[in-house]
């Protein structure tokens, strides 16, 4: 499937979501074969952002050279 070539073995964080979004997100992301984190490093692949992303968060996946994807695109890579 093209979602495991896209997302599988990638390091994704999320930021700017509610408890239940987050969670649903996460456990979507594991089962795609990402390795999900909580805060971003030079590792870091994907930034799924939500409504309100950190803002250090952002920088500093901007920095590392991340994806930086919204709710929409999160969830239209993982159908």
């Amino acid at each position: 499937r093209l979602i495991m070539s896209v997302i599988s073995g990638k390091t994704v964080v999320m930021s700017g979501f509610g408890k239940d979004v987050r969670a649903e997100l996460e456990a979507l992301f594991a089962a795609a074969g990402a390795i999900v984190t909580h805060s971003v490093s030079g590792k870091t692949q994907i930034l799924v952002t939500g409504p309100k992303p950190g803002p250090d968060k952002v920088a500093k996946a901007q920095s590392a050279g991340a994806e930086i994807w919204d709710e929409a695109t999160a969830r239209a890579a993982l159908k």
